[in-house]
């Protein structure tokens, strides 16, 4: 049996560096204490993401951008995410039907074999009768195995073009928050930019998600993609 497509996350870890001629010192504000802003890692299947909550400072030298929430918020997802997540739950309905057909008729060949043995040994058929039954259902089998095999290459074609349209929608979510990210930083205001996978604790004024999400918007509106 061919085995589940699962739905990965298209979300990758990005890291943008500035164009070292646009390297500007910028003083740090008071250094005081640190607010402890826990970020976890959001589950993206369920959409359970922060909505950033003001306007980040400018004169952060690291900034970072929230994944779960731009892969779940951004147009991109919304429209081409939407629809090939429709497409692998139609293929997991269409691979539970075909092998539970599978095996309620495998179980159904398996009790017909036993029904024929069972007879042959009650003397209620005899041995050429209880041949014959038999070569006929391991025709039968012998069909039903082909068949199998038929629709089971069939749905490892879907499979493997579902997992191609996965690569390139992530493909192109990594190149639009890439894209985004340089014209949001084409003043070379922050020195780097990360994703909040890889921040143990930063300061949510750090969080430029919604700048981000708002770029990588129009974007896709300009057909930037194409």
């Amino acid at each position: 049996m061919i085995k589940k497509v699962l739905f990965v996350a298209m979300a990758a870890a990005l890291v943008v560096s500035c164009d070292s001629d646009k390297k500007r010192e910028n003083k740090r504000s008071d250094d005081k204490g640190v607010v402890e802003t826990s970020m976890e890692k959001k589950d993206v299947e369920q959409n359970v993401v922060n909505e950033p909550t003001s306007t980040p400072d400018a004169s952060g030298d690291i900034v970072y951008v929230d994944m779960a929430y731009l892969s779940a918020q951004c147009k991109l997802s919304l429209t081409e995410g939407k629809a090939l997540e429709a497409k692998l739950e139609e293929y997991q309905a269409e691979f539970k039907r075909a092998n539970d057909a599978w095996m309620a008729k495998e179980q159904a060949l398996q009790a017909e074999a036993a029904k024929i043995q069972d007879d042959y040994q009650k003397t209620l058929i005899t041995s050429i009768t209880a041949q014959q039954k038999g070569e006929d259902l391991q025709r039968r089998y012998a069909e039903f195995q082909n068949s199998v095999q038929n629709e089971a290459n069939k749905l490892a074609q879907q499979e493997q073009a579902l997992a191609e349209e996965q690569m390139v929608l992530g493909t192109r979510f990594t190149t639009l928050l890439k894209t985004a990210v340089e014209m949001v930083n084409s003043q070379g205001q922050y020195k780097m930019v990360v994703t909040n996978d890889v921040v143990i604790d930063a300061h949510e004024s750090l969080n430029i998600s919604a700048l981000v999400l708002a770029e990588m918007d129009k974007l896709y509106d300009e057909g930037a993609l194409n």
